[in-house]
């Protein structure tokens, strides 16, 4: 019976003021959900992309230091320029290379019928740097072998310290009595020369 007494209490006055504020609660709530929701999920979307900017712009400062390291070259960095040279053979040394090359090839099963070494004929350099200047130089291999062997061979080249790519292969089957193969090879590699 308190609430009756309540109600009847409260003047008209009172009652529209109770009912506009209950009104505009309710129109407040509405907004709320219909308007700022919205809102406050497109500002979560952006933090998450503002922490994504945040690692994009982390790893460009890192590749441009990376960047500086690069255009300083080979003598920017000693260890970088040991790693290249053990990587390059002296002029001197291609009889050696080809005799390892030969040890590759006996140990993977395949057979040299014939191997010779040609340099390039403008003996125009290949690569210059300030302290030296790099020769290419083309390993010409007669073969023959399975196509098992060859990739072990292949593989031995690719694993070899010094560096060279295999730039040409032809493979030709024997015929039908025989299970290996003739292959003509050109590898590349290079030399340091002056």
């Amino acid at each position: 019976m308190r609430r009756n007494d309540v109600i009847a209490r409260l003047t008209a006055a009172r009652k529209k003021l109770i009912l506009t504020c209950a009104a505009a609660l309710a129109i407040l709530l509405l907004d709320a959900n219909l308007a700022l929701k919205p809102q406050i999920s497109r500002l979560s979307g952006v933090n998450s992309n503002l922490r994504k900017l945040r690692s994009d712009i982390i790893n460009a400062r890192r590749d441009i230091t990376e960047l500086e390291k690069y255009k300083a070259g080979p003598a920017g960095s000693p260890e970088r320029s040991e790693d290249l040279l053990r990587k390059v053979i002296s002029e001197e040394e291609i009889p050696v290379l080809i005799e390892e090359v030969s040890k590759m090839a006996e140990g993977a099963g395949v057979k040299i019928l014939q191997i010779r070494s040609v340099k390039n004929e403008q003996n125009k350099p290949a690569a210059t740097t300030l302290l030296s200047k790099f020769f290419d130089i083309k390993i010409i291999i007669s073969a023959r072998s399975g196509f098992h062997e060859l990739g072990k061979f292949i593989n031995k080249i690719e694993l070899f310290p010094v560096f060279m790519a295999v730039d040409g292969i032809s493979i030709v089957h024997r015929g039908s009595g025989y299970p290996d193969h003739d292959i003509d090879m050109v590898l590349l590699a290079y030399f340091i020369g002056k």
